[in-house]
């Protein structure tokens, strides 16, 4: 989390930072924080906990029977993947953290709330929270131009 932690340093507008949580239980965790806001990266992106979730009893064992059966382990752990020891998880994390990301600046485009932290487990879906943002500092439209489409005034 290091670069993260430099995010304060940078000089833009706002920043949307999306953090997937890693192995095979948090896997389905995602956290999007949102610059500027009441907490500085610095402060944000402290070391990560040392302490890891068990996965219930019931999980445990279908992966230990489906591992009994000649199934590698880390795709017994619904697809997850092993790569040079390094647990990747499966694409469809990535894509609904991607999404929050984009629907964040979406939100505040019109004129939505702005949060600091939003915080999913996919596991329970319908359980996000999210932090409303006390100090957000002020975001300006970006710029765009419209496209210049062949035969348009």
């Amino acid at each position: 989390d290091t670069p993260r932690r430099q995010l304060g340093h940078a000089e833009f507008g706002r920043i949307v930072d999306a953090g997937l949580g890693a192995g095979p239980i948090e896997y389905l965790d995602m956290a999007i924080h949102t610059f500027p806001s009441p907490e500085a990266p610095a402060v944000a992106f402290v070391e990560p906990p040392t302490r890891h979730r068990a996965l219930p009893a019931p999980y445990e064992a279908e992966i230990a029977r489906r591992t009994q059966a000649d199934s590698d382990e880390t795709a017994a752990r619904c697809g997850l993947l092993d790569i040079a020891g390094v647990t990747v998880g499966a694409a469809f994390v990535g894509t609904v953290a991607s999404t929050l990301v984009v629907g964040d600046i979406l939100r505040l485009l019109h004129d939505g709330a702005n949060y600091a932290v939003i915080a999913v487990d996919l596991r329970a879906p319908s359980a996000i929270r999210a932090v409303p943002n006390r100090a957000p500092g002020s975001y300006p439209a970006p710029a765009y131009t419209t496209a210049d489409l062949p035969g348009s005034p």
